[in-house]
């Protein structure tokens, strides 16, 4: 024979049965929430630095931080940054135009191409062509980045050094294996001495 259990006893085993899934739920979510964190710190390890030499190699962790680039970045970064965009050996302009392709944005890669459609439609009458950079200086501000520099054009032989200043509008982007700075040149305004 079964007992018929009271209304209060019901409803005390009841409450007693809700008390055990609540803790057991909230066990459950801590567990969850700890192998979570477990997880993401695995996936995302500080990065291992290994200096090496050909005596000996050094190990060092890193830290992931997101810090605006100094003025000597710049100054780096512009300098490789020149060196490719005016260096064209041999009429090979799409080179060029590959080259800065990681350190631009897609507004200033298209003023690029359009000036690069422009050149090469005269370029049947250029047999022997080269250009590049010398006496590079660069001078970076908070507000501005500007360069003075000599761009020495090649053509048939003939060389003809034509002395440039350029302004260049730069944006932070993220950094890449391709671009460590984080830079991107977003615009160019040249000035040709002449």
């Amino acid at each position: 024979m079964t007992k018929n259990k009271k209304p209060l006893d019901q409803w005390m085993g009841i409450n007693q049965e809700l008390k055990l899934y609540k803790i057991s739920l909230m066990f459950l979510a801590f567990i969850v929430a700890l192998l979570s964190v477990g997880i993401l710190l695995t996936m995302n390890p500080a990065p291992i630095v290994i200096e090496a030499s050909d005596s000996e190699r050094h190990y060092h962790i890193g830290s992931r931080d997101s810090k605006a680039p100094r003025k000597s970045d710049v100054k780096s970064f512009l300098k490789n940054f020149i060196r490719l965009r005016y260096s064209v050996f041999g009429s090979d302009f799409k080179t060029s135009v590959k080259n800065i392709e990681p350190y631009s944005t897609d507004g200033y890669m298209k003023a690029v191409k359009k000036e690069l459609q422009e050149v090469t439609k005269n370029k049947d009458q250029i047999k022997d062509f080269a250009q590049y950079v010398s006496n590079l200086q660069i001078e970076v501000t908070d507000k501005e980045a500007q360069a003075t520099f000599d761009k020495i054009v090649r053509i048939n032989g003939v060389p003809i050094v034509v002395p440039t200043e350029a302004s260049f509008e730069i944006v932070k982007s993220k950094h890449t294996a391709w671009n460590p700075y984080g830079i991107l040149v977003n615009g160019v305004i040249e000035h040709e001495n002449k």
